[in-house]
């Protein structure tokens, strides 16, 4: 899918951000976001969503749902862009009618080469991103802006490691698992 329409770019974390450039809209808040969509009728919605802050999350999980319960803006299609991967996150996502997630990884494109040139494919269709994520995956909340990642698999207390969780737990080879085919739960 490419983009005809302006691209309107919703990032909490930037600050210096001006209005209106190259077909771009550029807003730093979530009242921005929904004026300027209301007001643009942008081709797409870009919510960058940060790791460090789950209020500021569940601000945009609700930007979402209002953007799509809104009769101008249901119809544009929202992509999340995220720096990490969670299963939980991603359902929220798509209860609140998103589309689209792309993974800002560090390494292929990010969010300044989606801003230049923004697309989705097939691939960034959230119902795929879900696939990819096994369903036994729980995020703990440690404090305000930190989560721990377990497998209720295993007795629903198993603390996963960056290598696991990546290896396995966070690809289409999660269903190898020996947890994910017999899993153990406490009784």
């Amino acid at each position: 899918m490419e983009l005809n329409a302006p691209l309107l770019i919703c990032d909490i974390k930037e600050t210096d951000l001006k209005g209106e450039q190259l077909n771009r809209l550029y807003t730093t808040s979530p009242l921005q976001c929904l004026n300027q969509a209301v007001q643009n009728l942008p081709g797409m919605i870009l919510i960058c969503l940060p790791q460090e802050s789950m209020q500021r999350r569940k601000d945009l999980l609700e930007l979402c749902t209002v953007l799509k319960g809104n009769q101008f803006t249901k119809g544009i299609p929202i992509i999340a862009l995220m720096d990490s991967k969670n299963r939980t996150l991603l359902e929220s996502l798509k209860d609140a009618g998103v589309e689209y997630v792309r993974y800002e990884t560090g390494s292929g494109p990010g969010i300044e080469d989606f801003k230049r040139f923004p697309y989705v494919s097939e691939e960034d269709r959230i119902e795929n991103r879900l696939k990819e994520l096994c369903h036994f995956l729980q995020y703990k909340p440690i404090d305000s802006t930190h989560e721990m990642t377990v497998c209720t698999a295993y007795y629903g207390i198993w603390a996963l490691g960056f290598r696991r969780l990546h290896a396995i737990c966070e690809n289409e080879q999660h269903r190898e698992c020996p947890y994910y085919k017999n899993p153990k739960f406490a009784e």
